[in-house]
């Protein structure tokens, strides 16, 4: 741990941009210049995990920020009905200016036929919409009880755009389902493990605390619990490897206080697996399930425990 003092340096940065994928800079400190770069910057909203202690400087502040820079106003929706009423109302405006004319009388005539143009039409379809946003709102169809959570209409716009959809086109999970992910089953040297399921009881010290319901096979956990020989064996424990090494995923692990220990700390604890992907934190804990807990990662090496042996594998970066 780095004792707390004065530190002297300079940063000489490039000037504030939008580009979130590369940071440029050099830092003088101590006699030295060292070169900064993307992996250097913690952009804001970022969380900075996995590591003790950090010595941070500002470098760009309030709506020099990346983020800030990149926020733009959110352009307007409007619904098909709004953009045909729109269309209907110009060519209704164009037929009126040209019946004026017809007229004779020239703009006296506005008056006249200005019922022509409906006006109080945009007035009502608010009101329609307002109404329809508080009949979905109040829908308990759209209630989620395990957030309690209700419905949210966020725009009123695109209300009647509703039923008019056909199809749904979605680049990512999570988007229309509960972005929930089990381990189910897999197929290990050409065999499928998964159809006789059962809830795993975990006999080593780390628990996960990911709130995954974790099932195994009896026959893929009897066949790991042998000793490794054969092909069949060696592709399932490199098969398990794979899953809890090859990854991003970074495992948090709780340190719990112990009253008769003298640092008051033990080393063992719950582990709590945070990832960008939830698609590799459930492949994660379906490892561990088997035998095969992630403990450790850093950019240099990662610690697997493997039916309780720590083995260490050193990182390289492509």
């Amino acid at each position: 741990m780095v004792q707390e003092g004065n530190f002297t340096g300079l940063i000489r940065c490039e000037q504030p941009n939008r580009n979130i994928y590369e940071f440029t800079a050099n830092m003088e400190f101590n006699g030295h210049r060292i070169p900064l770069g993307q992996s250097n910057i913690v952009l804001r909203g970022c969380q900075l995990k996995n590591t003790e202690w950090i010595i941070g400087v500002v470098v760009y502040a309030g709506q020099e920020t990346k983020a800030m820079l990149n926020s733009t106003v959110s352009p307007s929706k409007r619904s098909r009905l709004e953009s045909y009423m729109n269309r209907e109302t110009l060519w209704l405006s164009v037929f009126l200016c040209i019946m004026c004319a017809v007229v004779a009388t020239g703009m006296g005539s506005v008056i006249v036929f200005q019922i022509m143009i409906p006006i109080s039409l945009y007035i009502t379809m608010e009101l329609v919409r307002l109404g329809q946003s508080y009949f979905m709102i109040e829908d308990r169809h759209m209630y989620d009880s395990s957030s309690n959570t209700r419905f949210q209409c966020r725009s009123l716009n695109i209300n009647e755009d509703l039923g008019q959809i056909r199809y749904i086109f979605s680049d990512k999970t999570g988007t229309l389902t509960e972005n929930k992910m089990e381990f189910r089953r897999a197929s290990v040297y050409g065999k499928d493990y998964g159809n006789f399921l059962h809830q795993s009881n975990r006999t080593s010290h780390e628990t996960i605390t990911e709130g995954i319901e974790i099932s195994v096979d009896p026959n893929l956990l009897a066949l790991l619990r042998r000793s490794i020989e054969g092909e069949e064996r060696v592709a399932a424990h490199d098969f398990f490897l794979t899953l809890a090494a090859c990854n991003t995923v970074i495992p948090m692990v709780k340190r719990n206080p112990c009253p008769n220990s003298s640092n008051k700390v033990v080393e063992a604890g719950e582990i709590n697996y945070q990832g960008e992907s939830p698609d590799e934190q459930a492949l994660v804990v379906a490892a561990s399930s088997y035998g095969y807990t992630l403990l450790e990662r850093t950019t240099g090496h990662v610690v697997v425990n493997v039916n309780g042996k720590k083995i260490r594998y050193m990182a390289n970066s492509f």
